[in-house]
């Protein structure tokens, strides 16, 4: 695999200590769980999706939601 070009590794070193799962938890949080205006893959528009959350949220499922966003 070829090595990335030094403008990438920098970026990388410089975003790799930021925590994607607190981050997209703290975004849920400060949206109440919700996103407005999505279009899945069928090109179905919804105005609103309410997800569902509790304070034992799984990380596997925040990862997932963080990838989405």
């Amino acid at each position: 695999m070829e090595s990335l070009p030094n403008n990438w590794d920098e970026l990388a070193q410089i975003l790799e200590p930021i925590h994607i799962n607190h981050l997209a938890t703290q975004h849920l949080e400060s949206c109440n769980y919700k996103i407005l205006g999505y279009r899945d893959s069928n090109n179905k528009f919804y105005e609103e999706i309410a997800l569902i959350h509790s304070n034992r949220i799984n990380a596997g499922v925040v990862a997932a939601i963080s990838r989405s966003i």
